[in-house]
């Protein structure tokens, strides 16, 4: 498991067009630190299911997650 020491998610969500975003980026960063045992695959049909309209943001949020955790 990888530690993450500081994350901003919220600056990261703002990039992405609003701070809501930031959930999505901390949820993608405990899976790519190996905290949560999920991955992409899992996690798609979530937010495919749960946010239609917004579903590619989020799934861009969940990837910036996941890189900031070094995956």
């Amino acid at each position: 498991m990888k530690l993450i020491e500081k994350l901003s998610a919220t600056d990261e969500a703002f990039k992405l067009g609003n701070t809501i975003f930031a959930n999505v980026i901390l949820i993608g960063a405990l899976i790519g630190s190996g905290v949560l045992s999920l991955d992409e695959k899992s996690i798609d049909p979530i937010l495919r299911e749960n946010f239609p309209r917004e579903f590619d943001t989020n799934m861009a949020a969940f990837n910036k997650g996941m890189e900031l955790a070094g995956r």
